[in-house]
C-alpha cells in the first residue's frame, strides 16, 4: 500500500489531474491510496466567499461561488471527454455540494460571522469537489482499460483460431 497526496497546484486543472492519475496508474500493483486538495485557488475563492457573506455581500457570494462551479465544470468536461454519463453523475455531485455551499454561506450572512466549523465545511467541499473529478476522470480511464483489454483479448483469440 502506498498513499499518494496530491496539493492544489497538482490538481489545478485538467491536464494536471490526468498527469496525476498517470502517477497512481503507474503505481497501481501498490494498491494506493489518494488524497487530492482543492483545484489550485479554490480554497482562496472560498475563503473569500465566506468572508463576503459575513459582510452580507451576497452578489459577491454569488459571483465566487459560480466562478468555482464553472471551473469545476469546465475541468469535468476536458477530464472525462464527453463521457456524459460520468459528467452527468459528476453534475449532479456538484450541484448537491454547490448548495451546501450556498446554505452555510447564507447562515453566516444572517449571523454576520465565520464560525470555526462553518468554515471548514466550506472549504472542505473544495476538497470534496476535487475527489470526485479525480474519482470520475480514473472511472472513465479505467472503462476504456477494460474495453482496450477485452479487445485485445478478442483479436488474441481470434490470431489463435
Amino acid at each position: 500500500m502506498i498513499v499518494i497526496k496530491f496539493g492544489g497546484t497538482s490538481v489545478g486543472d485538467a491536464q494536471r489531474v490526468a498527469n496525476a492519475i498517470d502517477i497512481v496508474a503507474e503505481r497501481r500493483g501498490q494498491s494506493p491510496i489518494v488524497v487530492v486538495s482543492a483545484l489550485a485557488g479554490v480554497t482562496n475563492d472560498l475563503v473569500a466567499a465566506t468572508e463576503a457573506a459575513r459582510q452580507c455581500d451576497i452578489d459577491r457570494v454569488n459571483q465566487i461561488i459560480a466562478a468555482v462551479r464553472q471551473r469545476h465544470e469546465d475541468v469535468a468536461m476536458r477530464l472525462v471527454q464527453q463521457k456524459f454519463d460520468f459528467f452527468e453523475s459528476f453534475i449532479k455531485q456538484l450541484d448537491k455540494h454547490i448548495d451546501q455551499i450556498h446554505t452555510i454561506l447564507r447562515g453566516i450572512a444572517l449571523l454576520g460571522e465565520i464560525t470555526a466549523r462553518a468554515k471548514d465545511k466550506v472549504l472542505g467541499i473544495g476538497e470534496k469537489l476535487s475527489s470526485v473529478l479525480f474519482g470520475s476522470r480514473m472511472a472513465v480511464s479505467a472503462k476504456r482499460r477494460r474495453r482496450w483489454k477485452k479487445h485485445v483479448r478478442q483479436l488474441s483469440a481470434s490470431c489463435v483460431r
